[in-house]
């Protein structure tokens, strides 16, 4: 009795889990046929033509608190990396990052460390490794360059980009940055695919929160069954 009532409860929860990762999926897919549709005979134009490199320096003090952000390779997003005292910073340059930043991280961008700043991100700082970008208004969406640069035609042109062989000896060039040629298409088109892409980001953050939710569901379920609480 113990051990059907333990499968027909495990069976509920990944079916959620996996009606999440279809759902994901779907909006995965989605996102790529809009993407293809819209750069089809698009215009395109240099980097700085439509959006401007942003930074926003920082003068530290040592008493003070600075949180920073990190940009995951392969396309994976930002994270919260610890807070560091103004003190523990010492003489690095620092920058202040806002939400809605294009971000990438001048050492491994050729990795696909390439991500939009969230919510959650906006006032936490990056290093001068960090390069924001801020698209002009009416031009271009964050969410719509990023998904271009994470693409295979868009990481072929940073990686031209970045000379050198791999890791800290491949560095991303301010220069050749803003000169790479990206698709502009509608304006409007790009509003509708950015809210694609921020409902996929909140679907993704809703299948990780799942999976932890699972792992902590399963030893409590399991701690039940032993103390005969099933």
């Amino acid at each position: 009795r113990i051990v059907a009532r333990i499968e027909e409860l495990t069976r509920r929860a990944e079916e959620a889990k996996t009606l999440s990762a279809t759902r994901e999926e779907e909006l995965d897919n989605l996102l790529q046929a809009s993407y293809f549709r819209m750069i089809d005979e698009a215009e395109r134009k240099p980097l700085q033509e439509i959006a401007s490199l942003i930074r926003r320096s920082i003068r530290t003090k040592p008493t003070e608190k600075y949180e920073e952000m990190g940009i995951r390779s392969f396309g994976k997003g930002t994270f919260k990396k610890p807070v560091l005292t103004g003190a523990q910073i010492g003489n690095k340059r620092i920058y202040r990052i806002h939400e809605g930043d294009l971000v990438f991280n001048n050492v491994f961008a050729w990795e696909k460390a390439i991500a939009v700043a969230q919510k959650e991100d906006h006032g936490r700082v990056g290093s001068h490794r960090f390069i924001t970008y801020v698209p002009h208004e009416k031009q271009a969406t964050s969410e719509f360059l990023c998904h271009h640069f994470l693409s295979e035609r868009g990481i072929e042109d940073i990686r031209a980009a970045s000379p050198g062989s791999a890791g800290r000896n491949r560095t991303l060039g301010l220069a050749k940055l803003a000169q790479i040629k990206v698709p502009v298409p509608d304006y409007e088109e790009q509003v509708r695919f950015s809210e694609l892409a921020k409902r996929r980001k909140l679907i993704q953050k809703e299948t990780a929160a799942i999976a932890e939710e699972l792992k902590v569901f399963n030893l409590a379920l399991l701690a039940k069954a032993f103390r005969g609480e099933l």
